[in-house]
């Protein structure tokens, strides 16, 4: 697992089907430490949580499609 920084992010209010019930979520562009960037969700994001470009967050593992998922710490 490894660091990486927000890019950019969004936080989705209306959902696709996939997502009904599941939001608001966040999404965001990270940048990892080799300097490769991944579109990724925010696994602990909440309507209190303040997302900052540049703030660091932790690779938390996969979704069942086997995307990178990564988490504020």
């Amino acid at each position: 697992m490894s660091d990486a920084i927000i890019y950019t992010y969004s936080v989705i209010d209306v959902p696709t089907a996939e997502f009904v019930g599941k939001t608001p979520y966040a999404v965001a562009l990270v940048e990892r430490e080799d300097g490769s960037r991944v579109l990724t969700r925010i696994l602990n994001y909440t309507t209190v949580t303040k997302l900052e470009i540049g703030m660091r967050v932790l690779e938390s593992g996969q979704d069942e499609k086997g995307n990178l998922l990564y988490s504020i710490p």
